[in-house]
């Protein structure tokens, strides 16, 4: 009995011994093949490795991944507390001298890429990105990948080196990788079964001192969806911006709670080279803030594209069964010649469903760009905008209707626009039908009102009288169905081709509400 206890001890050891061996045999063999590739583009050094063999854990810790190409124009280099090695194969590596792993684990990874050219593009770092998650898995054949708390810097380097751009709270978790078939327009560019991405906390510092903020981004191929949450994009200081403007344009800021991607395509890339598929996208409380100086001289500028082309210019390729737009509000500030302080046209309350929003030719033939809007006008007066817009025919349908409000609560804007005051009129309804065309629109207007009596003012604001007499004498005071009288506009409206097909609609609506409205002399009071 004592012997066989003795014999029992002698082979623990051994076995021991043995494990001991194996493990320092490993441990200094993975170490050779993991910088072995020649064509890798990045070093992992590390301090310490560790080898669990009964477990079949490799740990690797206080990594550092350097750069070996020094050409490149976005060089990335980073930090990482460990790689976890789990489900390796010491079979596989002590007989066939390769590294078969079951996972990987990068934990707590920091990265920094360093942009060489101002004018970089800007899918640059994705794909830098990219390229070392590729080159850390085709060390081996390894099955899931999965990535914990990782952040990013992006630097510029120009005279000296300045940062641009973070994130933080990076995760990764890829099942089912086919290491040998890549497909570049994956964050993780292999074939996977599944994949989620989530990251946190997106600045990005752009030109003009604007900033743009993401909160969160979560992405689940399984569900096939991909949720931004808390978007902005604002400037540093709007006012101060179209100061040093030279030429009027449009300073846009814009804020959205979320936007969701679903029944979205395996083909989708927003990575590196951009492309979206998707069945629905989903804009929930969309705040659009656009202001424009009429003070500065307006640029020249090339014919403005109508519906269809405005999807074509889209720099990337984008299908969309669906764009929903909820809890929204478009502001639009405009600061008139000699005055101080911007009119405003708000439409809250604003929802809308745009169909087939498709910008690749090949694929737009037969069909039509529907887009539907309601929305609140300056709180007062609910709009209502249907349109149809075919992509082959260059042309485009609109049906336009505000429905019942009192003139007078326009009367801010009424007085600085035109220097006309309503004392009472209630609209009941304004309906335009338009067909828009490069150079022109056909259009019927209806308006119905009743009760109008106008106020002209003088160039002080106060009231002219002579003529404000002279408009209420020569004004209709009512447009309804029922009267002998009722008036319906048909009429052509001039398209300038240097503004778009929303300005297009503006104009018409004007054109038409000045037929039917004011006499000739009237016109004279309200030119603007």
């Amino acid at each position: 009995m004592k012997k066989l206890f003795v014999g029992i001890l002698l082979l623990a050891g051994l076995l021991a011994g043995l494990a001991f061996g194996l493990e320092l045999y490993f441990e200094k063999r993975i170490s050779q093949l993991i910088n072995s590739n020649p064509t890798r583009k990045y070093d992992l050094l590390f301090e310490n490795i560790s080898v669990t063999l009964l477990k079949g854990n490799v740990s690797l810790e206080k990594i550092r991944l350097v750069p070996l190409d020094s050409t490149s124009s976005t060089k990335v280099s980073g930090s990482l507390i460990s790689i976890e090695l789990s489900g390796v194969s010491f079979l596989d590596l002590l007989f066939n001298r390769k590294l078969t792993i079951d996972r990987v684990l990068l934990d707590e990874p920091g990265f920094r890429l360093i942009q060489k050219e101002v004018q970089g593009r800007p899918e640059d770092n994705s794909e830098a990105l990219q390229g070392v998650f590729q080159d850390i898995i085709s060390r081996g054949v390894i099955s899931n990948f999965e990535l914990r708390n990782g952040t990013a810097e992006f630097l510029v380097q120009v005279d000296s080196i300045r940062p641009f751009a973070h994130f933080t709270d990076l995760n990764i978790s890829a099942e089912g990788i086919i290491s040998d078939s890549v497909i570049v327009q994956n964050l993780v560019p292999f074939q996977v079964e599944s994949i989620q991405i989530s990251l946190k906390n997106l600045l990005v510092n752009l030109p003009n001192k604007q900033s743009f903020k993401l909160g969160t981004m979560e992405f689940d191929s399984e569900a096939k969806k991909i949720v931004f949450q808390d978007i902005t994009l604002k400037y540093e200081d709007w006012e101060e911006t179209v100061k040093t403007m030279v030429y009027q344009s449009d300073v846009i800021e814009l804020a959205l709670k979320s936007l969701s991607l679903s029944y979205i395509d395996e083909k989708n890339s927003i990575y590196g080279n951009w492309q979206i598929i998707a069945g629905l996208a989903a804009f929930d409380s969309l705040i659009i803030d656009d202001y424009r100086d009429k003070n500065k001289p307006r640029p020249d500028e090339p014919e403005k594209p109508l519906f269809e082309g405005m999807i074509e210019q889209i720099p990337f390729p984008i299908y969309l069964d669906t764009i929903r737009i909820s809890n929204s509000k478009v502001v639009y500030r405009e600061l008139l010649p000699g005055q101080s302080s911007p009119i405003v046209f708000n439409f809250g309350n604003l929802t809308s469903e745009i169909i087939n929003v498709i910008s690749t030719d090949s694929l737009q033939k037969d069909l039509n760009l529907k887009i539907q809007a309601n929305a609140i006008f300056n709180e007062i007066a609910p709009v209502q905008l249907d349109i149809l817009s075919p992509y082959d025919l260059g042309s485009y349908s609109v049906q336009a209707r505000i429905s019942g409000f009192e003139l007078s609560e326009l009367n801010d804007l009424l007085e600085r626009i035109a220097n006309v005051k309503v004392s009472s009129g209630k609209v009941h309804s304004v309906y335009l039908q338009m067909e828009g065309s490069r150079f022109s629109s056909s259009n019927h207007l209806t308006f119905d009102y009743e009760d109008l009596k106008l106020e002209i003012l003088g160039k002080d604001h106060s009231k002219n009288k002579l003529n404000t007499t002279l408009a209420n004498m020569l004004t209709s005071k009512s447009n309804m169905p029922t009267s002998a009288k009722y008036k319906i506009a048909a009429y052509q409206t001039k398209r300038n081709i240097s503004r778009g097909p929303f300005n297009l609609i503006w104009e018409s609506t004007k054109d038409g509400l000045i037929q039917i409205v004011p006499s000739d002399v009237v016109q004279l009071f309200s030119q603007k």
